[in-house]
């Protein structure tokens, strides 16, 4: 199945807002599942954040996608994962933050073609 991204520019205003994103364009917070997805997050001509569908906000540590798929363990303690372009080291461009930050959001929703 091919998926499709959107940079969605409005800023999620607090952490169920955040939660909701996307869901009312029948998509979710993005999943990066491979370096060529996290590529394309690469690319992205601005210095600004982006919310992607990463949380640990069910139990402390255990970081999981919007689907449920984990991640590995990180210890800094924020419940929600935002990129950012900070460099060109495109794989080190992932940051944790409280989920109530006023940030803007990649979503992903399947395509409607069929391939």
């Amino acid at each position: 199945h091919m998926h499709h991204w959107t940079l969605n520019l409005s800023k999620a205003l607090n952490d169920t807002h955040l939660k909701y994103a996307c869901i009312s364009d029948g998509g979710h917070l993005v999943i990066i599942n491979s370096r060529d997805e996290q590529f394309l997050i690469g690319i992205i001509k601005t210095e600004e954040s982006f919310w992607i569908g990463l949380t640990d906000e069910k139990i402390e540590d255990q970081w999981l996608w919007v689907d449920n798929t984990n991640l590995c363990k990180d210890k800094s303690g924020e419940d929600c994962a935002h990129t950012h372009k900070n460099s060109i080291q495109d794989l080190k461009s992932w940051f944790d933050a409280v989920c109530n930050k006023a940030l803007r959001r990649i979503c992903e929703t399947r395509s409607s073609r069929q391939t």
